[in-house]
């Protein structure tokens, strides 16, 4: 049986072999001189821990089949652009708001309906973020980490000034609140790195996206010339995050994988890696073709609801192309009350199909965002894809091949406005 372990960490490990082989070249110094030298042990020491944090995801006992191992291959290649930038814009005067989690890298089970953009930090910096908010359901700021694995710390809902009729925003962040400043203010946490700004769109076809800029107030010590030292550190960084940042979610994946097949746990708060007013669960899906696993629950006392479909390494299948997340307004209810939700590798001609894009396996998440009260824990039942209608009301509706390319088309639409430059 070929295994991914023994393709993709040899590609990984391929940097370093050549590395290791590469001739000695004539160079110029920084001081002028000329001599030779073999490729640095930094550099090759920086590859083959690329290499060992590969071996590690990709050991035996993870899944097998070749969409996994494609899987795999981009979730190894973005975790290692990820690491990259992540390390070099932190040292990048003045900072910037750049894009963070979007359809083309994907993390941590990054949420279908949310732009994710991030500021990198000094956390004994003054920054003041400022710009238009725009439309979108909710708005957050949150301070966290990826220096040794995910780790959230303070946060601050953006969506209440806009509720106080104010559409310009003008926050500060900083480890102590700035002298005279009595507007809104976001404490730096020692350990925080990146200041995180989640935007969550409800009604896609309506919601826009704000504008955010960033400026340093403080006055940072000037950037010093590149040197050797500076990147050495910067290559031992780089591996630690990457090596940090691979195997997360690995714990979570297989714990559902082996205990929740078809199932859902109950909701429950996560402070540490999301939003304390949050509400999160999962469960693990694994179907044939054929069937369906038809999801039922009361609709939830929360700001914004959703559930969404992932793979092994808990990037989420593509909400772009295909119906793979639904939230609370996307979602048909029953006249019942009750939401019913189909997850099939086939379309079942019914509103709200969370389509798994070919994925046999892989994670559920659900979230409640601001929950103020029940949190009704999903139910789940497998059934045959031929018998779903006996366990639909009646008056379900029928979903047409044209009325569901009309669903993708708006997806791709709003995805198009969310992610404009």
């Amino acid at each position: 049986m070929h295994h991914p372990a023994r393709s993709i960490v040899p590609m990984l490990a391929l940097l370093a072999c050549c590395a290791c082989r590469t001739p000695a070249v004539a160079v110029v110094a920084m001081d002028g001189a000329t001599g030779a030298f073999e490729t640095p042990a930094e550099w090759t020491a920086f590859c083959e821990r690329l290499a060992s944090a590969g071996g590690l995801v990709l050991r035996e006992g993870l899944p097998d089949a070749p969409a996994d191992r494609a899987e795999a291959h981009r979730y190894l290649l973005q975790r290692l652009v990820a690491s990259i930038e992540e390390v070099l814009e932190a040292e990048t005067e003045p900072p910037v708001v750049a894009l963070y989690s979007h359809k083309l890298r994907k993390y941590g089970m990054d949420s279908a309906d949310a732009k994710y953009s991030t500021v990198r930090l000094d956390p004994r910096g003054t920054y003041r973020l400022y710009g238009e908010l725009g439309s979108a359901h909710h708005v957050a700021l949150q301070l966290v980490s990826n220096a040794e694995g995910y780790a959230a710390f303070d946060s601050l809902a953006l969506t209440e000034l806009r509720d106080r009729g104010e559409t310009e925003l003008d926050v500060r962040v900083s480890a102590a609140r700035p002298e005279g400043w009595t507007g809104a203010w976001l404490p730096i946490d020692p350990r925080a790195r990146e200041l995180l700004i989640r935007e969550y769109f409800y009604d896609w076809d309506a919601e826009t996206p704000s504008t955010f800029l960033v400026e340093r107030l403080d006055d940072p010590a000037k950037a010093a010339r590149l040197d050797a030292a500076t990147i050495e550190r910067q290559l031992e960084a780089i591996a630690s995050t990457f090596e940090a940042t691979v195997p997360k979610w690995l714990p979570a994946s297989l714990d559902d994988r082996q205990h929740r097949v078809n199932q859902l746990r109950p909701p429950a708060t996560s402070a540490r890696e999301g939003i304390r007013e949050n509400a999160y669960g999962s469960g693990w899906f694994r179907l044939r073709p054929g069937e369906a696993l038809l999801i039922e629950l009361d609709e939830p006392d929360a700001h914004l609801w959703s559930f969404e479909l992932g793979d092994f390494w808990w990037q989420s299948i593509d909400y772009v192309n295909h119906t793979s997340s639904l939230n609370g307004f996307q979602a048909h209810r029953s006249a019942d009350g009750r939401y019913r939700l189909v997850l099939s590798l086939e379309d079942p001609g019914v509103p709200n199909w969370l389509d798994p894009a070919g994925h046999d396996e892989g994670v559920i998440i659900y979230r409640y965002q601001l929950a103020g009260g029940a949190t009704p824990v999903p139910t789940t039942r497998l059934v045959r894809l031929s018998e779903l209608a006996s366990w639909l009301p009646e008056e379900t509706p029928r979903v047409t091949p044209a009325a569901r390319r009309e669903e993708i088309r708006k997806r791709r639409a709003h995805a198009a406005r969310r992610w404009a430059p």
